[in-house]
């Protein structure tokens, strides 16, 4: 008869810890095959293999991979059940999901060119925990809307950065805008052109003798 094991009965998830695996096993001296219930498979899982058949002393590698993006901060805990035949052998599965913050923007380029005098960016909290952020200090012919503020869970901001160019010599030029925040920071680089006619004389003298 065919005899269905696995390496572990438990796999344990910290912080910052993706994947893990077991081995699935006939020991018996005929061949079986084995499935994953699915009704104990959480949405927070995923399985490389859901199915599957071994002969006798034969083994096979499951992949575990966990998904935290948009869970609350705790431990989740899950009992999936491997069956085969009359069988099934649960697997404790559990995972610790830590406060996260994150911090997105919707462009890391803003382009003003020479005629665009401002534009906007966004900011989210694509985290599970609030999040405060800052701009650091800017360059006189660049302002931005707001230079700090919170942002919660799923929230977000609008900021508009404008650009004076009467206070700076015709050229290009290009600025970086760094966003700090708990949940990471961030690097926006402005550039624009300056175009401007500059009047001038040859001298300013002329004499007649």
């Amino acid at each position: 008869r065919a005899l269905f094991a696995l390496s572990s009965r438990l796999l344990g998830f910290a912080v910052g810890q993706g994947e893990a695996s077991l081995v699935l096993s006939n020991t018996g001296n005929i061949g079986m095959t084995w499935f994953v219930d699915a009704a104990t498979l959480p949405a927070w899982l995923e399985l490389d293999l859901l199915q599957g058949s071994l002969e006798s002393n034969e083994e096979a590698e499951v992949l575990f991979r966990v998904l935290r993006t948009g869970l609350t901060p705790k431990m989740y805990t899950a009992e999936v059940s491997f069956v085969s035949g009359d069988s099934a052998l649960a697997v404790t599965v559990e995972m610790d999901v830590a406060e996260e913050p994150i911090l997105a923007v919707s462009a890391t380029e803003l382009d003003l060119g020479a005629e665009v005098s401002s534009m906007a960016l966004s900011m989210s909290n694509t985290g599970n925990a609030p999040l405060s952020w800052t701009i650091d200090s800017l360059p006189d012919w660049l302002t931005v809307t707001s230079a700090a503020g919170e942002l919660v869970v799923g929230a977000g901001v609008e900021l508009t950065l404008s650009v004076d160019r009467d206070r700076v010599a015709p050229g290009s030029y290009s600025q970086i805008v760094l966003l700090r925040s708990v949940g990471g920071d961030r690097e926006v680089l402005v550039t624009l052109d300056v175009q401007r006619p500059l009047f001038a004389l040859s001298s300013r003298l002329l004499g007649f003798a």
